[in-house]
């Protein structure tokens, strides 16, 4: 398949991080060429 794409950005703040976030991640991969995943962290958010 042709990527769409030069570079890609998938910012996350997930903690834990789970499968759902892995397809999207792998998701992105097949669409750029480069993929850059930013794992942050954001104190105000609250896991369920």
């Amino acid at each position: 398949m042709e990527t769409r794409f030069v570079r890609g950005l998938v910012p996350l703040s997930a903690d834990p991080i789970t499968y759902g976030h892995i397809d999207l991640i792998a998701r992105a991969a097949s669409q750029c060429h480069d993929l850059i995943v930013l794992i942050t962290q954001n104190d105000g958010k609250r896991g369920s």
